[in-house]
């Protein structure tokens, strides 16, 4: 939770208010991820989602390097319409989408990362 910065809008705005929302439900969806219950079932299938997933998703590396990242990998937010997370590797930026319900972030966010098994691949 530490390792990000999270670029806030204004304080009083109502994207403020929906960015907060999505920093704790953000917050408790790593520690889902940590102690293993980050878990969407579809049709019979269980997909998790680990913290080196993660770590690739965000950075594109699956590990913190040994003198650290040359940058402090940051959280932005989608106002838009948009479901999944986006993530900028070059830069070290996650995007977070705006949803209503813990579970609805939660299902997003592990069918994002999951959907992107191939990336950091040669």
């Amino acid at each position: 939770m530490n390792m990000f910065a999270i670029n806030y809008s204004v304080r009083g705005s109502s994207r403020r208010s929906e960015e907060e929302r999505a920093v704790g439900y953000w917050r408790d969806w790593l520690i889902d991820v940590e102690g293993g219950d980050a878990v969407l079932v579809v049709e019979d299938t269980e997909d998790r989602v680990t913290l080196n997933q993660l770590l690739m998703f965000v950075t594109g590396a699956d590990r913190v390097p040994p003198l650290g990242f040359p940058g402090e990998p940051t959280i932005n937010f989608l106002h838009t319409v948009t479901v999944f997370p986006e993530a900028n590797t070059c830069a070290m930026i996650l995007k977070l989408p705006k949803h209503n319900t813990f579970e609805s972030f939660s299902d997003s966010m592990i069918s994002g990362i999951i959907q992107s098994p191939c990336f950091g691949y040669a």
